[in-house]
C-alpha cells in the first residue's frame, strides 16, 4: 500500500509524489512532480534530473510557475479528478510505483560505491549513523533522491522516517551525538535561509529562526541539505483520523493563547495538535514551518481559520495561504 513519499508513473509518463495513505484512504492522492523532458521542456533554476534512463522536468516550483508550465502539463492532467491534495489517481493508471523505504536497499547493499557521487555517499552515511538507533526499515528516501538522481552541489538529501517512535529516537540521537559531519543551522543562518528561500509563513524571520534552531528535521550533512519527512504508523493516525472524518465549516480567523496538551502528531503534515485555555482546541495544520512546534505543556499563541464540526469540536486550521501561526510564547 501507498504512503505519502511514495512515488507513481502515471500512464503519460509523469512521477507523482503521493499525498495519503491508501491503506487507510482506499484510493491515491498524488501531486506531479516530474515530467520528462520531452513533454514539459522546462528547467528547475535552470537544471533537469537524469534518472530512470531519462531526462525530467522538475513541475512543482511554487517559485518559479508560469502560465506556460501549467499549458505543458494540463492537458496530461484532465483524466484525473483534482482535490484539495492533489489529483485522485486509480490503480489502473499506474505503470509503476516506487517505495520510498525500497530506496534505502538499494543504497546500501546493491549500488556501488564507485558509481555513487557524493550526495550518495553522504546519504549512505547518514542512513548508517541513523541505523545503529533505529531499524533500516524505518527509514526511506523521496524526491531525486529515491532515484538516485541528486544533482551535485544542488539536491537536498530527502530523508523519510517511518513513526513517531522512530522519529523520536532519531531528534534524540542528532541532539546528542555532536557528529562532526552533521550541521544544525544557528540563528543567524535560520534567518538567511528565511530570507533566501522566502520561506512561506507569517511570522518573522527573527520568530522562524527562534523556533528552527530547536528543531531536528532540518540539517547539514557533509555540507549537503538533509531534510526529514515524517510518515504515520497505524498508532499515530488518532487526531488524523479524527480530522478525517470530521465535517467542519471553517470561517472566522481566531487568535488566541493556549496550552498544548497533546503534541503526539506534531511532526507530520499534516500536523495536529490538542489545546486549552477556557475551552479545548484541535489545531489543524499544513505549514510544515510549524511542524513540531511545542511541546505538551507549552504555552502557545494559535491563529487560523475557525471552525466547528458536528460533534460540536472546535478547530482551528493553518495553511501556508492563510496567515495561521503557531508562536511559542515564553514565560515569566
Amino acid at each position: 500500500m501507498l504512503r505519502p513519499y511514495d512515488f507513481i508513473l502515471t500512464k503519460e509518463d509523469f512521477l507523482f509524489v503521493v499525498k495519503n495513505y491508501e491503506e487507510f484512504d482506499g484510493f491515491v492522492i498524488a501531486s506531479p512532480k516530474y515530467a520528462p523532458y520531452r513533454l514539459a521542456k522546462i528547467k528547475f533554476r535552470g537544471k533537469t534530473w537524469r534518472m530512470l534512463g531519462d531526462e525530467w522536468s522538475r513541475i512543482n516550483n511554487p517559485v518559479d510557475t508560469t502560465s506556460r508550465i501549467l499549458e505543458d502539463i494540463i492537458p496530461y492532467l484532465k483524466d484525473y479528478e483534482q482535490t484539495v491534495d492533489g489529483f485522485r489517481i486509480s490503480r489502473q493508471d499506474i505503470k509503476e510505483v516506487f517505495s520510498a523505504k525500497d530506496s534505502i536497499t538499494r543504497l546500501i547493499y546493491q549500488e556501488s560505491e564507485e558509481r555513487q557521487n557524493r550526495i550518495r555517499k553522504s546519504t549512505k552515511k547518514l542512513v548508517n549513523f541513523l541505523g545503529e538507533i533505529i531499524p533500516e526499515d524505518s527509514l526511506g528516501l523521496t524526491g531525486s533522491s529515491l532515484f538516485g538522481g541528486e544533482i551535485e552541489d544542488f539536491s537536498d538529501i530527502d530523508l523519510v522516517v517511518y513513526g513517531s517512535d522512530s522519529y523520536k529516537l532519531m531528534s534524540e540521537f542528532l541532539k546528542e551525538s555532536h557528529l562532526s559531519e552533521i550541521h544544525f543551522r544557528t540563528f543567524k543562518e535560520w534567518k538567511e535561509f528565511y530570507e533566501k528561500y522566502g520561506v512561506v509563513t507569517p511570522i518573522s524571520k527573527e520568530q522562524f529562526a527562534k523556533h528552527m534552531v530547536h528543531k531536528y528535521d532540518q540539517f547539514l550533512m557533509e555540507e549537503t541539505p538533509v531534510s526529514v519527512f515524517a510518515v504515520r504508523n497505524n498508532n499515530d493516525m488518532k487526531l488524523y483520523s479524527l480530522y478525517k472524518n470530521a465535517k467542519i465549516e471553517f470561517g472566522d480567523y481566531i487568535e488566541l493563547e493556549a496550552r498544548v496538551s497533546d503534541d503526539s502528531e506534531s511532526i507530520f503534515l499534516p500536523s495536529f495538535y490538542r489545546i486549552y485555555n477556557d475551552n479545548k482546541y484541535y489545531v489543524y495544520n499544513e505549514n510544515r514551518a510549524f511542524l513540531f512546534q511545542a511541546e505538551t505543556n507549552d504555552r502557545i499563541a494559535v491563529s487560523g481559520e475557525f471552525g466547528n464540526d458536528l460533534e460540536g469540536n472546535k478547530w482551528i486550521k493553518i495553511t501556508p495561504n492563510n496567515k495561521g501561526f503557531i508562536l511559542k510564547v515564553d514565560e515569566k
